[in-house]
């Protein structure tokens, strides 16, 4: 099969074929990282939102109990 191409042709078609090598390796291992890093640095995120949000309250419920405290 490879003996009626010559070496150019080999030469190209080898490096089509590293690219689309590249590129499979690209789709199922880099991006799927990529991606799950993301995912792990959105819900960092949230959960800090959510811990700032229950601090928060702690806050404000200990304000209320003040000022239920002046009010009397």
């Amino acid at each position: 099969m490879f003996e009626n191409l010559s070496y150019k042709q080999k030469f190209f078609a080898l490096i089509v074929i590293i690219c689309l090598m590249a590129l499979t390796g690209y789709k199922r291992s880099v991006k799927l990282t990529l991606d799950s890093y993301r995912n792990c640095k959105q819900a960092a995120t949230k959960l800090q939102e959510v811990n700032n949000s229950w601090q928060r309250m702690r806050s404000l419920e200990n304000e209320v109990g003040y000022l239920d405290n002046i009010i009397g």
